[in-house]
C-alpha cells in the first residue's frame, strides 16, 4: 500500500510538468513606409518580433492595399523563403516552413502607385500554434 501511495505521489509530481499550458508566442508587427525619390514609388518594410517561443510551420501574411493609381505594381524585395503574390490589391507572403524565433523582416516595393490610401491598409499575419489558428493584426 505504501508503494502504491508513493508511486501515485510521484506520478502527481511528474504529470503537471508535461501538462503545462502551451501559450502561443507573442508576435508583433511594425509597418514602415520608406518613400523613394521617384513619385509614387516606396518600399514597405514589415518587422515581425516573436517573444516567448517560436512560430514554425505554415504561416501567411496578407495585406489589402488601395492606391490612387490603378496601374501600380508591387514586387517582393526580400525573404526568399516565402512565396509572394500581388493580385487584386492584395499583397501575400506564404511560408510552408517558417521558423520565426526572435525577429524577421520582409519588404515589398510599390511602383507607379500614386499615393497610398493609408486608412485602407488592412493586414494580418496568420499561423497555427498547438493546432489553433492565431491571427495578429498590423500596427
Amino acid at each position: 500500500m505504501k508503494r502504491s501511495l508513493a508511486a501515485l505521489a510521484l506520478l502527481l509530481l511528474i504529470v503537471p510538468a508535461f501538462a503545462q499550458d502551451t501559450k502561443a508566442p507573442t508576435v508583433t508587427i511594425k509597418r514602415e513606409v520608406k518613400q523613394h525619390a521617384t513619385p509614387g514609388e516606396y518600399e514597405v518594410v514589415l518587422t515581425f518580433t516573436c517573444e516567448g517561443g517560436t512560430v514554425s510551420g505554415y504561416a501567411r501574411y496578407k495585406e489589402n492595399l488601395t492606391f490612387s493609381n490603378k496601374n501600380a505594381s508591387v514586387t517582393s524585395t526580400s525573404d526568399a523563403s516565402s512565396s509572394f503574390s500581388f493580385e487584386g490589391g492584395q499583397v501575400k507572403f506564404l511560408w510552408t516552413n517558417l521558423a520565426l524565433r526572435d525577429m524577421m523582416v520582409i519588404s515589398y516595393l510599390v511602383k507607379n502607385g500614386g499615393e497610398e490610401v493609408k486608412d485602407s491598409v488592412k493586414g494580418n499575419f496568420g499561423y497555427v500554434y498547438d493546432n489553433t489558428k492565431q491571427v495578429v493584426a498590423v500596427h
